[in-house]
């Protein structure tokens, strides 16, 4: 039952892939990160990873989440509210930001870490956009 109403979420949520033309979701830089050696990092799923396989970090996600739109970054605080596949939502009221992750563990990495896939909404004002993401559970 939880496969299928996450199935139909993320059909719902394929419907707007494209981002708005004034709400542009970019990767967080080193000065956004918080370098620290336990976070969840989420990626564009389509972005090639570097010669170390990694992709530049859409969301990080410790206590808070930290992204970048529109070149500045935002960091949000976790809300009491769950999305349909049990990630928290993230809430910035100030900058009426809002973050839902609809995210899925795929499995595990080599080094025994956790893998997701999904999408992300990222939401502020009356504007959202919509990502493919694919990520990395560092804390393990």
């Amino acid at each position: 039952m939880m496969r299928y109403i996450t199935g139909l979420l993320l059909s719902f949520f394929a419907v707007s892939e494209a981002q708005s033309a004034s709400l542009k979701l970019e990767p967080i830089t080193t000065e956004d990160s918080c370098e620290c050696d336990c976070f969840v990092g989420l990626s564009r799923a389509s972005d090639k990873a570097d010669k170390e396989g990694f992709k530049p970090t859409l969301v990080e996600f410790t206590s808070k989440a930290t992204l970048r739109l529109n070149g500045k970054a935002v960091i949000l605080n976790r809300t009491e509210t769950k999305t349909a596949t049990g990630w928290y939502v993230y809430e910035d009221a100030r900058t009426k930001t809002r973050l839902e992750p609809i995210v899925l563990t795929t499995g595990k990495n080599k080094y025994g870490q956790e893998l997701y896939s999904g999408k992300i909404r990222v939401s502020q004002n009356a504007q959202s956009v919509i990502v493919d993401v694919t990520g990395v559970d560092y804390c393990n």
